[in-house]
């Protein structure tokens, strides 16, 4: 009889002292959504994954309120059965839409492929190291309130600088809470190139290029009562010297895009934010960005992405032809009972180039006619228990004329027409309209 109270005694002294604290946590989310171009009317249905992840994070008490902290998660897409990333050539986890034509492409089992990290956590904050989110994901999203993959149902568009955004070889401090106010900082190492024998950084064919230096990521929130105004930002130096685009398209006789030679791409972000959890919720959204086009990474290739292969745009003699990007958002949504109604409006200004971050700010520099997009995006949301939501929505987004008759592949894709021309099979700026139901979980 003592031996067995004994054991006892041991077992509950050994599981509150013995084993860290540790949770597995995670989002199971899925719709089935009808896409149609429409411009061209076709249309496409398919089972959709909304972003699911799974994770499991421990701590364990050091000294003085201190302690060791740890986390392994991973994207994972309950359509496909099975967990995996897309990655680049040089390692940039890229998760995006893992079904062609119904199967599974470039599919790795993987685990950490989101935030996973070993740290320290204090009254100071957290330090930590290890793979990621980029501060605009990890602290920012008070206006793409939507439930969506990668269709027109949620602010994709507006969202690109930091859905699914994940850096390696990352070392990053959040802030604890000085009255109301927190900030975070990142830096992550060289983690997309090499220099050439010349010491000249590279940076070629986008997310699968080359080019060195690392990724700074930071911002600052402030938050009183319902009310919360965040920045974020983002830059990429030394993205790269380039000038062999134009040489391939010469002997086609179109305007050639001169050579480009970048210092910084960059990302601002601001958000002003109320959320009442028994009432209205509301936020505003301006983010302006330069090198990145309307896609969500410093880029030097694909067609209206930071210089314009489309002939009829001559810009020889600029010396430095980025993209600058102008967004504004509006959402709200509004806690009924067990209902909450959503609606959001994105507008983005024509492409930009050869202007200051102020000129930019303020529609001054100059506009490329045709080039930007609107975007309304509406969701109805039924509680269904405290941790399961059972969800309608609907977006639609429109392109300019000139985004709209641009092809993505550029040269890559000729098929007799003019470069950059778009034709039937290759056009990347679709007017699209997404509608979509699902459920979300969240355990």
């Amino acid at each position: 009889m003592l031996k067995r109270l004994t054991i006892k005694i041991f077992i509950i002294y050994c599981y509150k002292s013995c084993f860290a604290d540790i949770d597995i946590y995670g989002r199971l989310a899925g719709g089935i959504e009808n896409n149609v171009n429409t411009s061209t009317s076709q249309q496409s249905s398919v089972v959709a994954d909304y972003a699911s992840y799974i994770g499991i994070q421990g701590s364990e008490y050091i000294a003085d309120k201190s302690a060791f902290i740890w986390q392994l998660e991973q994207f994972i897409s309950i359509t496909a059965g099975r967990s995996h990333y897309i990655s680049t050539a040089n390692g940039l986890i890229v998760p995006k839409d893992d079904l062609e034509n119904g199967k599974l492409i470039s599919g790795v089992n993987q685990i950490a492929t989101s935030d996973s990290y070993i740290g320290i956590q204090s009254s100071w904050g957290q330090i930590m190291m290890g793979n990621l989110s980029t501060y605009l994901r990890a602290e920012m999203g008070a206006v793409d309130i939507f439930n969506y993959g990668y269709g027109a149902n949620g602010l994709a568009v507006w969202s690109r600088t930091s859905n699914n955004i994940v850096l390696p070889n990352s070392f990053a401090y959040h802030s604890s809470d000085w009255h109301g106010f927190t900030l975070g900082m990142e830096y992550s190492w060289n983690n997309f190139g090499y220099y050439n024998n010349n010491s000249v950084p590279l940076f070629d064919s986008g997310e699968n290029g080359n080019y060195s230096g690392g990724v700074y990521s930071f911002g600052v929130a402030w938050n009183y009562q319902n009310f919360k105004i965040n920045y974020g930002g983002q830059l990429f130096p030394n993205v790269g010297s380039y000038n062999n685009y134009g040489e391939a398209i010469a002997n086609l006789n179109y305007s050639i895009p001169p050579a480009a030679t970048y210092n910084n791409a960059y990302i601002n972000r601001l958000e002003l934010s109320y959320d009442d959890p028994y009432s209205i919720f509301m936020g505003v959204g301006i983010q302006i960005a330069d090198g990145l086009g309307w896609y969500g990474w410093a880029n030097s290739g694909g067609s209206f992405n930071n210089y314009i292969v489309n002939p009829g745009f001559n810009f020889s003699g600029l010396a430095q032809p980025e993209y600058q990007t102008q967004e504004f958002v509006l959402s709200a949504g509004y806690h009924w009972g067990l209902f909450t109604p959503k609606i959001a409006y994105a507008y983005g200004n024509n492409l930009m180039y050869g202007g200051s971050l102020g000129a930019v700010l303020f529609g001054n520099a100059n506009q490329i006619p045709d080039s930007g997009y609107q975007q309304l995006a509406l969701e109805l949301d039924f509680t269904l228990s405290k941790r399961m939501v059972l969800f309608a929505n609907y977006g639609q987004i429109w392109f300019g004329n000139t985004l709209h008759n641009v092809s993505y592949c550029g040269a890559n894709c000729n098929n007799g027409n003019p470069v950059g021309v778009v034709n039937s099979s290759n056009q990347a700026f679709a007017n699209q309209s997404t509608i979509a139901t699902g459920l979300s979980y969240l355990f």
